[in-house]
């Protein structure tokens, strides 16, 4: 994997030089979301890494995980399980390190994409999607999509298990025990080791894991899993910046745009931070944000959200967009540790996550923009 991982950084950067001597080669970039969670990076990964053993042809296929070099230490379960397995960090090839600009400019016949773990390019790069050829998710989609993009979006805990099962239909193939241990590690993660009561996880996620397991006990899966989420939850040196991006996800309308965090640590720690209210405050204005949402950990049978924006009247929209929701089981909350630039609520269907609280402030959002077009 290394050896790999090498070779494609060296490629990525050698391939516009090369180009302008001999259009020979195609570069098929293999891109994760803008989040990089360890299921983006991993299936970017995994994925590149596995087309280029299948190969027929001139075709090389190089992975990108879609952060910023200097945002890559606050993925700290990434960065452990990569020191697990002996697996080089600075071979990973961040966005700010592809060139992804220029690479647009030789012409579609010279750059394929595809796209991991999201299906809707963030504007900053939707210049891109003119390049897109394949596209392997597991969120439900948002937008309708061109046929000639070959697709694989299945609601399955994880984005890691649709790559793990491509894999493992070659029959022939041989997976090696690094990227077992990569695809199980992540699909565990992404599924809460496939724990029933949190309902993440899927028949073809369980499949998978029986599959990759091999002679793996539960024992040594159970304590690859742990080990992995401790790394996770870990905060430990990051400034309060870092720990609402160590898990961010946004959704834009063509305006606007919004960002949900997961954060790592009990919110009543995180607003006890002094910091906490200035670094939401200047983030959000430094970044254009029209809001800030935020899915704390669980408390006493509820899962706190955090809620900031500056427009009182998006502000109440979202709050009665959670609290309607059958689904959600939102209530407001008045806690000791309000603050009040920040409105909290309580989710009480703790089994819910982003992935259901997102779309429904999306909502919000597509409905804004609309009512600012008309």
């Amino acid at each position: 994997m290394n050896s790999f991982l090498s070779n494609a950084k060296r490629s990525c950067g050698e391939f516009l030089s090369s180009f302008k001597i001999s259009q020979s080669t195609i570069l098929h970039m293999v891109l994760g979301n803008n989040s990089c969670d360890l299921d983006s990076c991993v299936s970017a990964i995994v994925l590149a890494w596995f087309r280029s053993q299948m190969k027929n042809g001139n075709e090389v296929y190089v992975p990108v995980v879609n952060i910023e070099r200097k945002q890559f230490r606050t993925r700290t379960e990434i960065a452990y399980l990569l020191d697990h397995l002996n697996i080089d960090s600075r071979n990973i090839i961040c966005i700010d390190e592809a060139n992804v600009r220029e690479l647009s400019n030789v012409g579609k016949g010279f750059f394929h994409l595809t796209l991991v773990d999201h299906h809707v390019l963030l504007k900053s790069i939707e210049y891109l999607q003119t390049y897109v050829k394949e596209i392997i998710d597991h969120r439900p989609q948002l937008i309708e999509l061109p046929s000639r993009i070959k697709c694989n979006i299945s609601l399955v805990g994880s984005c890691s298990t649709l790559v793990a099962e491509e894999m493992l239909k070659n029959k022939a193939f041989s997976v090696p025990s690094v990227v077992e241990t990569l695809l199980l590690a992540t699909i565990l993660i992404d599924t809460s080791n496939l724990s029933v009561d949190v309902g993440k996880s899927t028949p073809r996620d369980e499949a998978v894991v029986k599959q990759l397991s091999g002679k793996r006990t539960k024992d040594e899966l159970n304590l690859l899993f742990r080990s992995v989420a401790d790394a996770k939850f870990s905060v430990s040196g990051l400034t309060t910046e870092e720990i609402i991006l160590k898990d961010p996800k946004w959704i834009e309308n063509s305006l606007e745009t919004i960002m949900m965090s997961t954060l790592h640590l009990d919110v009543r720690e995180f607003f006890a931070r002094e910091d906490s209210i200035d670094v939401i405050r200047n983030y959000c204005a430094t970044h254009n944000l029209l809001a800030w949402v935020a899915l704390a950990p669980v408390i006493n049978q509820f899962k706190p959200i955090a809620l900031y924006c500056e427009d009182d009247e998006v502000r109440e929209k979202i709050i009665e967009k959670l609290i309607v929701s059958d689904l959600l089981l939102v209530k407001t909350s008045d806690e000791d540790h309000a603050r009040s630039d920040v409105k909290f609520l309580r989710m009480y269907n703790c089994k819910n996550t982003r992935k259901q609280v997102l779309p429904l402030i999306n909502e919000v959002l597509q409905q804004r923009s609309s009512n600012l077009s008309a």
